[in-house]
């Protein structure tokens, strides 16, 4: 195969705090670096990148095991390659629970 993907390293800090038995509120860090993609053993251009996010959150629990959370990713710093797509901003909901 002549075309291989750049190595990725990606990292995560997170803090959750509970205001109530049933609310918590979080913050996460999340920092990703992509290296350049490499085509023939050259780099392919627009790509590769470093991003730092910040992620506010909160959770909402039912008294049945089922959580109900949504997370706003924040970009603080990005880097990319030439011309390359980044977000402005990202939106997580979902729900989560126990069997």
């Amino acid at each position: 195969m002549q075309y291989r993907f750049g190595n990725q390293v990606v990292t995560n800090l997170g803090a959750e705090l509970v205001v109530s038995r049933r609310v918590a509120v979080s913050l996460q860090a999340v920092g990703r670096f992509t290296a350049w993609d490499r085509f023939r053993g050259q780099d392919v251009p627009s790509t590769g990148e470093t991003f730092l996010d910040v992620s506010p959150g909160v959770s909402l629990r039912s008294g049945q095991g089922t959580t109900v959370y949504a997370h706003v990713e924040l970009p603080v710093y990005e880097r990319v390659n030439e011309t390359n797509l980044a977000p402005r901003w990202g939106l997580l909901l979902g729900i989560s629970g126990r069997l």
